[in-house]
Parts: C-alpha cells; structure tokens; sequence
C-alpha cells in the first residue's frame, strides 16, 4: 500500500491534529492555563484580560474533556483498553471501502478478524476469515456467529459497519426502498447487538463501534429515507451504552459511534464535493477506519464527527434555531450536492446491496 494513498490532503483537519498532538494535550492545556493565570497579574490591563481569558477557557475545556470522558465511558474514567493477543473481532461490511480498511487496521492488532458481508468478496485480506451473512436476517446472523465460535472464539469486538445509501426524492421512493436501508442500516446492528452483547456483558468487557453518518445530524434533498435510518443507528447506538451502565450492569463494556460526512467511493460520489475542501475536505475511507481503530485502542467509549469542520457544528444543529440549520445547508451548497444522475450512477455501479457503503 503505498504511502502517498495514506497521506490526507492538507486542511483544517491537519493542523488541529497537529496541536492536537502538542498543545493540545490535557498535561499541556492545563500547565499552560495556571502559566496563563500566573502570568496574566504582571501584565498591563488589556493583555491581563486576554491572557485571563484564554486561561479560563483552557481550563473550562478541560473540565469539559473530563465530563465527556466520565459520562460516556458510564461513570468509568479509567480506559479499558483492548487485549489485542486475545481480542475476537467482527467487522460487518467487511468486501466495503470503509470495512476493507477497517480490516486492514484489525489485522495490525489481532489475528482473529472476522468479515461478514452479504457476499464474499473477490479481493480478501489475508488473515482474515470471511463469512457470507445477510445482516438483516436474524438467523443468518446466528449461524456466523455460531461459526466464528468455533473458529475464533467468542468475538469481543463488533463494528456495526455494513449500510447502504440509495438517494430518491420523497415522492419516489417506495416503502419497500425505505425499509431496505432501514434493514441494513439499523436492523443489521440490533442483530448483531443481540447476538454477541451477551458474552461482552458477562466479561463486563469489549467494543462495539456503529459507523453511522453526518447525516444523523441534517439531511438534505433526496437524503430522507438514509437520513432517518442514520439517526435511528445514532439512537440505537446512545440506548445501547445507557442499558449497558443502567440495565446490564456492565459500564465498562466500551460503545463508539463515528459520523462521518462525505467520504470517496461509489456511494459517496453520488454527493458533490463540498465548496470548501480546506474547511470540510472529502474523507479516505483509511481516515475513517483509521478513527475506528483509535477509539479501540483508546479503551474508551467516543462519539465522534469527521472532519473536524463538521464535529464543531453538526451534532448541535438540533439545538439552533431553524435559520441556522438552513444557513449551514445554504452556506455548504448541500441543497445541489446530489442529482438524479449522480444518484443512479453510483447505485448502478453498486455489485451487492451492503459492504461497507456508510459514505455519508
């Protein structure tokens, strides 16, 4: 794999990585704020107040951070990291852009990785075993799962990836069509839930990440049916980590949710690419599968929003007023993002109706 495929085009997102890594630093932020604090009594009024200022706020993002962790992690701040040498994971949507990489990135961790897709893809990755599995039935479910037991062991890992995306105006799109991706995009993950949770809960141990989409957040025209799927996996995934902590008794069992928006492939060129590629850059799906592997090897529970321009905005949208949400719409050009023609061509270049096709 070649080195300039892993390397993102320069944006936003890269230099908050970068002070991410440096300044960013909770040892860092928080010497910097007393610094701040300290220092801001031997200057002259006005650069006393900014300094006074800038410090409250690193110390505000501090307790901010902190809260987060506790909260979603239900009351355990300590990390629960993964025991890779013993680790069993399941990747659904595994023959996909996305979940070809999430395997990818498994594969450097662990020797047990298992793949589920409707249909076993031609190019595999070594190492990995796939399994033909139809996520929306229940009893397919099962007889996989019953499977991996015997080859790898009971799975601690899940990463509910497998989803599909077929953009129709409202008037056009069937029930039938609807359901479908209702199916895949948030069914497929109660069963998988349902299927391996048991085993997690009595270990009070492992990860289940959902890669669900921007989309949760806002839609936009011919985005209902998907949109409404992506926000029922958002939901889905919040009422697993509460039953988790609050019914199961088990809060150290990790729950991730990644929301990404536009992301390359067939699937994700139905969309345009924002105005803006500096401020909200088209995802690789390695950048996206490389945020999944993160938050394992974090051993705490994340919610988080690709690129860094849409994690800022997009999960408050709910909270502001309607002026706002249409202005972001506006602002973005999201309204003309998706054509009939651009639609089909990328439902038409689809081989199998799910793998890994969360690209929005």
């Amino acid at each position: 794999m070649s080195v300039a495929r892993r390397r993102a085009p320069f944006s936003i997102d890269t230099v908050v990585s970068l002070l991410t890594r440096t300044v960013g630093t909770s040892a860092f932020s928080t010497a910097l704020s007393i610094f701040l604090y300290l220092r801001a009594y031997q200057l002259e009024e006005k650069p006393r107040k900014l300094l006074t200022a800038l410090s409250r706020f690193l110390t505000l993002r501090r307790i901010h951070q902190v809260l987060t962790r506790l909260v979603v992690n239900n009351g355990w701040f300590k990390a629960d990291k993964p025991r890779w040498d013993s680790e069993v994971c399941v990747v659904t949507g595994g023959g996909g852009a996305i979940g070809s990489e999430i395997v990818v990135e498994l594969l450097k961790r662990s020797k047990k990785v298992a793949v589920f897709d409707l249909v076993t893809p031609k190019h595999q990755h070594s190492g990995a075993r796939y399994y033909e599995v139809d996520v929306t039935d229940p009893e397919s479910v099962k007889r996989a799962a019953d499977q991996v037991r015997a080859d790898l062991g009971k799975a601690t890992i899940i990463i509910n990836n497998a989803g599909i995306l077929h953009a129709r105006k409202l008037l056009e799109t069937t029930p039938e069509n609807c359901l479908l991706q209702y199916k895949v995009n948030v069914i497929g993950c109660l069963n998988l839930v349902k299927e391996f949770l048991p085993h997690l809960i009595s270990l009070n141990h492992g990860h289940v990440v959902t890669v669900a989409s921007s989309a949760a957040y806002l839609t936009i025209p011919q985005l209902g049916a998907y949109s409404a799927s992506k926000a029922a996996a958002l939901t889905l995934h919040e009422s697993l980590g509460q039953e988790l902590a609050h019914r199961y008794h088990a809060p150290r069992v990790r729950t991730s949710v990644i929301c990404p928006t536009k992301v390359a492939g067939n699937l994700g060129d139905a969309l345009s690419a924002p105005p803006n590629s500096f401020l909200s850059p088209v995802l690789e799906p390695w950048q996206v599968a490389v945020k999944v592997a993160a938050c394992l090897d974090s051993g705490l529970s994340q919610h988080v929003t690709m690129p860094f321009f849409a994690s800022v905005i997009l999960p408050s949208l709910r909270a502001m007023p309607e002026y706002l949400r249409s202005l972001v719409i506006v602002s973005g050009k999201q309204n003309d993002s998706i054509t009939d023609e651009r639609s089909a061509k990328a439902w038409s270049e689809r081989i199998r109706p799910e793998g890994g096709s969360n690209e929005f």
